[in-house]
């Protein structure tokens, strides 16, 4: 039955065409009605996910940007079912019921009678529908219609849109406000099965339908604009996106499936390094370069400028949080275990985007009021789960000065990146001993039970001297075993050189 509704019926006959319709308007399960093969319908359902990510307008810009698009809708009381897109601009939501056709749907004479019956259908709640009159959008998709009857619909439902209905029944009674092509469409929406429709309500029905056409032509502009989702992506990176969207559209035809902005990233982010939603990109600019000014703010010199290479620590801290998802480093205080992490994760480091937050930072009574503390128009949680980006760290410096409200929030971060799925998400935990089990606990409530702990030493007594032998004075104090242990600590070491270097000036 499922295949009869795409079928277009030229030339039968009345019986035969009442037969047809009554078959495919009762309930058909998903798996039928989507069907297999339909190659135009794929397309058409990628290029709408293609601008579900670059936040285009399907229809015209008042109705809004696409946010959910949903598969073979019949279960739900559908008869336009093959697609229903979810338009929003605002607080106003707008539904789409589409129905999408290969073959030519629309011509001077008007629509193909099967369209007409279900529009009618639709627009009157038949089959359990929910289509509201007043808000939702009845579309069709062709593939095949010429420019002059496209030209003379749009120039009607235009009409319909911008004026009431009872003056457009008017107009369309008068020649030489209408033309024979125009009148010939709204006369042919009246003939419904239960009769002729009246006037007036027919004109309800035309401002609330949109046709539009997809061309074969039109998939090399979706490949351009596949192109522009990925990062640094040239005009031929765009055919591996579009082929990905083709195979989601497939897919999810078959089984009746949907997709939001959310859903879709986490579909093509474990294979592709995607742009920021424009939504969301002055947001990441923002937290971005508050990240930048704190990993900055982390001393990585002694002094005025002696510097621990610590190559061996540094190797050791990227196979381990290259190996595992969540990372516990674990050192007393002044073991430079911080400074070694924010050389990891700079720019150009080992992640292409880097959360990293202060527990004063994150002192706040709610997502809300930090995202307002930053002036950013998206909560973080929500940015980390619409983040497109393949390579990303959460990461939480010193877990001992995070309580109360910090720890609150610092944990519900844990939980969004966990959420995902920790796919192109890592977490770096850094505490002191002492504070180990605690943190524990919080990964554990924000539902990380598997962490990796690294235990991170302070530097051999043999690195310090390699990097401090110019400095008068500094070697045969760290030569007395009694000083050792407390020179060793970087923060006490880099106290004494910048007051050595004090009192020298």
């Amino acid at each position: 039955m499922a295949n009869e509704r795409h079928l277009e019926k030229l030339s039968a006959g009345e019986e035969e065409s009442i037969l047809a319709r009554e078959m495919t308007k009762n309930s058909a399960p998903v798996k039928a009605t989507g069907g297999g093969g339909y190659t135009f319908a794929d397309k058409v359902a990628a290029g709408f996910l293609a601008q579900i990510l670059k936040r285009k307008f399907p229809l015209e810009p008042e109705l809004g940007v696409i946010t959910e698009l949903h598969f073979e809708t019949r279960d739900a009381g559908n008869v336009l079912d093959d697609l229903q897109l979810s338009l929003k601009r605002g607080l106003d939501v707008t539904r789409c019921f589409v129905s999408v056709k290969s073959n030519r749907q629309l011509t001077k004479a008007g629509f193909n009678k099967e369209f007409v019956e279900d529009a009618w259908v639709e627009w009157k709640g038949g089959t359990g529908s929910t289509f509201d009159g007043a808000k939702d959008i009845l579309g069709l998709i062709v593939g095949v219609i010429d420019e002059p009857t496209l030209h003379e619909w749009q120039e009607l439902q235009k009409q319909a849109s911008s004026t009431t209905p009872e003056r457009l029944s008017d107009r369309l009674q008068n020649d030489g406000q209408s033309s024979a092509t125009q009148r010939a469409i709204f006369d042919g929406l009246r003939k419904a099965d239960t009769g002729e429709v009246d006037a007036v309500e027919t004109a309800r029905l035309v401002a609330r339908v949109r046709v539009l056409r997809f061309s074969e032509a039109m998939e090399g502009d979706y490949i351009n604009l596949c192109s522009e989702i990925v990062r640094e992506g040239k005009i031929e990176d765009g055919t591996r996106p579009w082929a990905r969207l083709l195979q989601l559209a497939a897919e999810n035809r078959a089984t009746g499936g949907y997709f939001d902005l959310q859903k879709l990233i986490q579909a093509l982010r474990p294979d592709f390094d995607l742009v920021d939603h424009p939504d969301f990109r002055p947001d990441w600019n923002r937290l971005e370069a508050i990240t930048a000014e704190n990993t900055s703010g982390i001393r990585s010199v002694l002094g005025s400028g002696v510097q621990l290479a610590r190559q061996s620590d540094k190797a050791r801290l990227i196979t381990e949080v290259g190996a595992h998802n969540v990372t516990v480093v674990v050192g007393e205080s002044g073991s430079g275990k911080s400074a070694v992490i924010s050389q990891l994760v700079a720019a150009g480091g080992l992640f292409q985007r880097t959360i990293w937050l202060s527990a004063e930072q994150l002192s706040k009574s709610s997502q809300a009021e930090l995202a307002h503390a930053f002036n950013l128009r998206h909560g973080i949680r929500e940015l980390i789960k619409h983040s497109g980006v393949d390579s990303c760290v959460l990461v939480i410096d010193g877990f001992e000065r995070f309580e109360g409200e910090a720890r609150k929030r610092a944990i519900e971060l844990a939980r969004a990146v966990k959420e995902e799925g920790l796919v192109g998400w890592k977490a770096i935990l850094t505490c002191q001993a002492q504070s180990l089990a605690s943190a524990l606990d919080a990964l554990t409530e924000a539902g990380i039970s598997d962490a990796h702990r690294v235990d991170f030493e302070k530097p051999k007594l043999q690195e310090i001297l390699d990097a401090v032998q110019t400095i008068p004075g500094l070697c045969p104090l760290l030569l007395r075993a009694e000083l050792q242990p407390i020179l060793r600590n970087l923060m006490v070491l880099d106290w004494v050189l910048r007051e050595d270097i004090a009192q020298r000036c």
